[in-house]
């Protein structure tokens, strides 16, 4: 290397776990592939190159010479594969073994693909969390990127940022490259002459850094057509080629040539935009109005960081339970040592793929909004759990997702459940355990930030903004509508009590509700027993019974219900369940009855069944149904809506339905009432 200045340019190309193919297609035919097209007629022009592990495993059998390809570029030294963990979860949230599984899952693959050594490491979001450098040394890995806001936060002048520092903990360092944020704004969303403007400016011996997503060049709106249709990307190449005051590098070329700039303890935190999204929507309404008043001014911008990930887990319980089943999953596998080696190694790869990143988050791209990425992630929770403990009646007191209160897993050879006393008495989670399929992927309607600019926002053909950072349109006309907001978290078995001959029986209506209600339980002695829940608040007690059937593929549900008030109140009660078959308008996803199809079918559609003995929610596609079987069963369905934000605007995102079985009710007192149905899943 030199004794001049130098640019580090490196990309990181990702899918998430459980995306879907054409889209990972896409991205391919969109972004990467004309990425590596383009870098390959400049030889000259060093490239550092991350891609994830689930992108990986696609190109190993869908485009396997793109690994060939990069493959050669990292024998010929125009290019440096860069490490990271493997499912690409975020290292800081993950036990300690399983972030060293991630981390060794890479490094063999990459050996064994590029027949290289990875010494760079790249941190999925960017989240930093003081405590990685001891592992990520233990490991092997010589250096990681991070946004030079870590550094501002943490003191550092603007002036500082063009070497990399060293960071250790326990006396084990790796070195921090600090990422240019305005280098990640200018690329490929400006014109080069500001780019050559701002790289003038750098000092002569200084580095600039960019490490930004591979999908910017080519797969985020309006940016294929601008990198390749308009030549952007083969002028930044022939730009940096001519560049000799300042050549582009690798990162381990540099790591070599010179010695750290000094130390740097970081806080925990990621890039700036990361720091608003994980804040709850008044949270961020407070800080976004902070930061307009003080402006994008360099004395304040490092020290106003807003939140970090973490907050997602108190932002979304979505997300929280997701994370805790996460770890009660890991834990199983590490607990059991009666199953072949064989078995457990699949289990735990089960896991270790759960625990992808992009599922449990929500900011610029849709992540937990996309219900079938956490879809994917309880899919393979619960594929683990089957295999590490074969099909039994199990049953356990435990405080999972770490609330202060005990919830109850109970299982049966074919289904398994958890429910929450402490909230309503409800049912946190059902999975049919034959596919495995989670039924209660169910995200709540809940106020965003962005909410406040929907009725604003443009149709997509009006706006015409590049970056993603600021799309300001709508998918469709009218989202403003679907603007509701969940009062609990979405969960099973849920009671409401609405006034007699209702029209509808909605989730967020009804006279009164029983989410707040503590139960207690009485747990089963034998798989043949019933589990009972007690609860009473008022003049109304309510007791649950519910006990398994079928070897498990049903769950019995029963009521009493013991009204001790002094007036007589007629009234509709509802038993319901929130369910999700994730595609609300596709024929092979529909709501039956008696063994026919509603008049309106689709999963997206809403109103009453006619009174019938069984109601059939079918999917096909997977292959299982669930019923809900009784005498005369009057359904109330209703979807699931929520407006999110995605790369391309607003949008309408369907996260399941409510489904509620309801009966007619007189309370009286001295005059118990029981009310029975049946949910049972099957197989097709």
């Amino acid at each position: 290397m030199p004794a001049a200045g130098g640019i580090a340019l490196g990309v990181h190309n990702h899918q998430p776990v459980g995306n879907f193919g054409h889209v990972i297609e896409q991205a391919f035919e969109q972004a990467y592939g004309p990425f590596l097209d383009t870098l390959e007629r400049f030889p000259n022009v060093k490239m550092n190159f991350h891609t994830s592990g689930p992108l990986l495993e696609w190109m190993k059998s869908a485009r396997p010479e793109y690994i060939k390809r990069l493959g050669q570029l990292a024998q010929s030294g125009q290019v440096e594969i860069v490490g990271g963990a493997y499912w690409e979860p975020i290292l800081s949230v993950l036990p300690e073994a399983d972030q060293r599984a991630q981390i060794k899952r890479m490094q063999l693959e990459i050996e064994q693909l590029f027949a290289v050594k990875a010494r760079g490491f790249w941190l999925a979001e960017r989240i930093w969390e003081p405590h990685l450098p001891r592992v990520l040394a233990e490991e092997g890995v010589d250096y990681v990127m991070l946004d030079d806001s870590h550094f501002l936060g943490a003191g550092f002048s603007p002036d500082s940022l063009h070497d990399y520092y060293l960071s250790e903990e326990g006396g084990r360092s790796v070195a921090i490259f600090p990422i240019s944020r305005e280098l990640r704004y200018l690329i490929p969303f400006r014109p080069i002459e500001e780019l050559e403007k701002h790289l003038d400016q750098l000092p002569e011996e200084g580095l600039g850094v960019l490490f930004d997503d591979g999908e910017k060049f080519g797969l985020w709106r309006g940016t294929h057509d601008h990198c390749y249709g308009e030549g952007y990307l083969k002028r930044l190449f022939d730009f940096l080629s001519q560049r000799e005051d300042r050549p582009t590098c690798l990162f381990s070329e540099w790591l070599d040539a010179r010695p750290a700039a000094g130390s740097a303890y970081l806080p925990t935190g990621s890039y700036q935009e990361m720091g608003e999204w994980s804040l709850p929507a008044k949270a961020a309404e407070r800080f976004n109005g902070l930061s307009e008043r003080l402006g994008e001014s360099p004395e304040k911008s490092p020290f106003l960081r807003g939140g970090f990930w973490r907050n997602f887990f108190v932002k979304y319980p979505e997300s929280h339970w997701m994370h805790k089943r996460m770890l009660l999953a890991s834990r199983r596998c590490d607990e059991v040592t009666n199953r072949p080696m064989a078995l457990r190694e699949q289990a735990r790869d089960q896991v270790l793929q759960s625990q992808c990143n992009c599922a449990y988050w929500h900011g610029l791209f849709g992540g937990l909004y996309l219900p079938h990425l956490p879809q994917a992630v309880f899919e393979r929770i619960v594929r683990a759990e089957a295999i590490v403990h074969p099909a039994a009646y199990r049953i356990e007191e435990l405080d999972m997702d770490m609330d202060g209160h005990q919830e109850i897993f109970w299982s049966s050879p074919h289904a398994q459940l958890f429910l929450k006393p402490d909230d309503g008495g409800s049912v946190r989670e059902i999975d049919f355990l034959e596919k495995p399929f989670p039924l209660s992927n169910v995200l709540s309607r809940r106020r965003e930030f962005y909410h406040r600019h929907v009725a604003e926002a443009l149709s997509p053909d009006e706006d015409s903004s590049l970056s993603i950072h600021d799309v300001k349109s709508a998918k469709e006309k009218g989202l403003e509508k679907l603007l509701i907001y969940d009062p609990y978290t979405r969960a099973g078995l849920e009671e409401r009590f609405f006034e007699a001959g209702v029209e509808a029986a909605p989730y967020d209506g009804g006279l009164f509700d029983t989410r707040a209600w503590r139960f207690k339980a009485e747990l089963p002695d034998s798989p043949d027993d019933e589990l009972i829940l007690r609860g009473c608040r008022r003049d109304l007690k309510i007791e649950k019974r519910l006990a398994w059937e079928d070897e498990g593929r049903t769950l019995r549900v029963a009521y009493l219900l013991e009204y001790i008030g002094e007036t007589e109140k007629n009234l509709t009660f509802a038993s319901g369940w929130n369910f999700n078959f994730l595609a609300p308008e596709a024929h092979d996803r529909r709501f039956r009855a008696d063994g026919k199809d509603l008049a309106e079918p689709q999963l997206r559609s809403r109103g009453w069944a006619d009174p019938a003995s069984q109601f059939e929610l079918r999917d096909e596609w997977a292959g299982l149904s669930v019923f809900l079987e009784g005498r005369d069963l009057r359904i109330w369905r209703e979807p699931i809506e929520t407006v999110s934000m995605s790369e391309d605007g607003f949008e309408r995102v369907y996260q399941g339905s409510w489904i509620a079985v309801c009966t007619s009710v007189t309370l009286a007192k001295g005059n118990p009432l029981q009310f029975e149905y049946r949910l049972r899943m099957e197989k097709h």
